[in-house]
């Protein structure tokens, strides 16, 4: 099995206590579109603790900030991850008061035929 260090029991703890929530969004930098809108997935917490109404809210929240960055000229796309990571962070904040994790994945279908 193994030893587990320090910095692992208190990343689960924090998890376990603040959630994790995971959005998923494919888009087309190339043609400037979003090809699906964000799938958004809650871990470590009570699904219940997010009214429909919310999850609307924060698809809504990300794909306005996707839009703002397709009016750039060039994207950086760690640079989309962090202003989503950002602005979903201060939604949940408003919506359960806790500092939830957001693992945001974003996946560029520039080179794909769809």
């Amino acid at each position: 099995t193994g030893s587990v260090n320090e910095e692992i029991v208190n990343e689960r703890n924090l998890l376990a206590t603040d959630g994790v929530v995971e959005v998923v969004v494919y888009i087309d930098s190339k043609n400037k579109k979003i090809v699906k809108p964000a799938n958004i997935i809650t871990k470590g917490f009570v699904y219940t603790v997010f009214k429909e109404e919310d999850l609307e809210n924060l698809k809504h929240t990300v794909s306005n900030v996707i839009e703002a960055y397709f009016k750039k000229k060039k994207i950086v796309m760690s640079d989309l991850e962090s202003a989503i990571n950002h602005e979903l962070k201060k939604g949940i904040r408003k919506i359960i008061k806790t500092s939830t994790m957001i693992i945001p994945i974003v996946v560029d279908l520039k080179n794909i035929k769809y």
